[in-house]
Parts: C-alpha cells; sequence; structure tokens
C-alpha cells in the first residue's frame, strides 16, 4: 500500500546523500552559463543533504541554503570544502516563515510544496521578490495525484494553477510527471509533480 506519510528525513539525508545534482538544476545552470550569466546569489529553499548546494557552490555562486531541519543544515556545512566554505550561509526557517534575500537563482528541488496551502501564497510571494530581474527560479511543486496529496498540510496544484504562479514571468522549461516511480526511502510510489524553469523579466 502506498504511504501518505511524509519522509523520515534522516533516513532520506543516509540514502540521498552524495548523489548527483538534480538534472533540473543542472539544465537551469548550463542555460544560465550559455546565457553568459555570471554567477551571483542563489537561494536553496529545503536543501536537505545538500547535493544541489555543493553543485551551485562549486559553479561558483554564493548559495543561502535554507532547511527547516538542523540535521540538514549540519549536513550540508560538513560536506561542504573549506575552499567554498566562505560562500555558503545556512539559515534555518520554515517555508511558511521565509525571509530571503535578493538573489539571481531560486532554486526548489521537491521542497515547496511541502507548505502548509494557507501559508502557501505569502510564501511564493516571498520568491518572486527576492528575484532580482533577470533572475531565474528552477523547482518542483507536487500535483493532485501524487502519492501524499491526502496530507492537508501540504499543497498539491493541478497544472492550471502552477502556471498561474508563473503569470509575468519568461518560462523557459516546464514538464509533468504523473506515474509510479522509485523513491529514496519508500520503494515505488506515485509521482505527480510539475517541473518548471523559469525567469524574471
Amino acid at each position: 500500500m502506498e504511504s501518505k506519510e511524509k519522509p523520515d528525513w534522516h533516513e532520506y539525508y543516509e540514502k540521498t546523500v552524495d548523489v548527483p545534482a538534480r538534472e533540473l538544476l543542472v539544465v537551469c545552470l548550463d542555460s544560465l552559463q550559455n546565457k553568459g550569466k555570471a554567477p551571483g546569489i542563489a537561494i536553496d529553499i529545503g536543501c536537505g543533504a545538500g547535493n544541489e548546494t555543493i553543485e551551485l557552490l562549486k559553479r561558483g555562486w554564493r548559495v543561502v541554503a535554507i532547511d527547516n531541519q538542523p540535521e540538514a543544515l549540519s549536513s550540508v556545512v560538513s560536506r561542504t570544502p573549506d575552499s567554498l566554505r566562505g560562500s555558503l550561509t545556512v539559515e534555518l526557517q520554515s517555508l511558511e516563515s521565509l525571509h530571503l534575500p535578493q538573489a539571481e537563482l531560486v532554486w526548489a528541488g521537491y521542497s515547496l510544496s511541502f507548505c502548509r496551502p494557507d501559508r502557501f501564497g505569502d510564501m511564493w510571494r516571498s520568491i518572486l521578490d527576492c528575484m532580482s530581474p533577470g533572475a531565474a527560479f528552477a523547482g518542483n511543486i507536487f500535483g493532485p495525484n501524487h502519492v501524499w496529496a491526502a496530507n492537508e498540510q501540504m499543497t498539491f496544484l493541478n497544472e492550471e494553477k502552477v502556471k498561474l504562479l508563473f503569470e509575468g514571468l519568461v518560462v523557459e522549461h516546464f514538464s509533468e510527471l504523473d506515474e509510479p516511480r522509485m523513491t529514496a526511502t519508500a520503494g515505488m510510489q506515485h509521482w505527480h509533480d510539475f517541473s518548471v524553469i523559469a525567469r524574471k523579466g
């Protein structure tokens, strides 16, 4: 039977540490590089074990890594090479009360849907407000067919509502996954999410 529970974060970090950075972020970073965009400040919302933060740091970005789990932030700090430590800031924050600096890139890999529905709008406005002109967003939002969709403390949006979030931005990539997939901690589960790369004009 498919679980409707959130992951055991400790187990999740152990299973995902040192895996490659997510392809969606790599595509976004390669696109920015090809356009001649110099690395600036990037925000990693829900940094988890830190794989994407490490990738950003290695590519010359200054990263603000945010998570609501102290273990995640400790993992990021311990895994960051000494030579890159000066470019890393870690902050313990919840999605419901985000305070974000101005940034040239916002990365949110499978994290935003963990925001409560009644605070999702405020969280999203915080993200849009922190994006400098020309800044990019890359991330994922869970859809209504997701295995965790019965969890009322999480936010699940259909395609129409996801696209509404990005009105006024230049959408450079939009894709939907709605099928069983192998997860890090719970085996095969039905996954439904929208992956987006967008730019603030």
